[in-house]
């Protein structure tokens, strides 16, 4: 178990954090003091992310193995400073990725890299800013809503097959936006992996259970 904890005034010039946690008794404080604090890179249990419910201030967000539900997102739904999410692998746990109306409200960019998820969709007043997709997909069954986003701009999508009806959908979009279809790369697994206990030279030192980040 690691605890963090930002006092009032420490790491004012903090713009960014990366935390791979998975221990769900960790705690993390004082984030929302953070004024300058723009990205955050979540590794681990989706307890990472209560962490920063008023963490307002933040822009980027980049998830991965925090296994969320659709209620999850609710979280990050209504910053409005947020203008980019990225759900990584292993981020999301269901197959539907839903926004809702008057979510997101400064998003533009769309990151999704998470297998699990085969259909997006987007209703009236979701994430009414969003200029760009980027879907890494096994398996894409829908991306519906799409005439909603009056701002569109591009849809990339990265995997073997994207549907007729998704194609006549993007088509006839008002805003003409670009799609661009690449294929999935094949997988090379590497031919050699050295670890760490093979590695006599690579050391880490023990991280204490408790970092107090202190005003100076």
């Amino acid at each position: 178990m690691i605890d963090i904890m930002f006092e009032s005034g420490a790491a004012p010039e903090l713009k960014k954090i990366a935390l791979s946690l998975t221990n769900e008794k960790s705690q993390l404080d004082g984030v929302s003091g953070l004024k300058k604090l723009k990205e955050i890179e979540l590794k681990g249990g989706k307890f990472l992310l209560s962490s920063f419910h008023n963490a307002n201030q933040i822009s980027k967000v980049t998830l991965r193995d925090t296994q969320l539900k659709q209620e999850d997102i609710r979280i990050l739904a209504k910053k409005k400073n947020l203008r980019c999410l990225e759900l990584s692998d292993l981020s999301y746990a269901e197959s539907e990725l839903a926004f809702n109306k008057d979510e997101f409200p400064a998003l533009d960019l769309l990151i999704v890299e998470c297998r699990a998820i085969s259909s997006i969709s987007f209703t009236d007043g979701s994430a009414p800013k969003i200029e760009r997709i980027v879907w890494s997909f096994d398996e894409m069954k829908s991306l519906s809503g799409i005439d909603k986003l009056l701002r569109l701009k591009e849809i990339e999508c990265i995997g073997n097959h994207v549907p007729h009806q998704v194609r006549k959908y993007i088509a006839a979009h008002k805003a003409q936006p670009v799609l661009t279809h690449k294929k999935r790369a094949q997988h090379v697994p590497a031919k050699e992996t050295i670890t760490a206990e093979e590695d006599d030279d690579t050391w880490f030192p023990p991280i204490p259970r408790c970092l107090k980040i202190k005003n100076r």
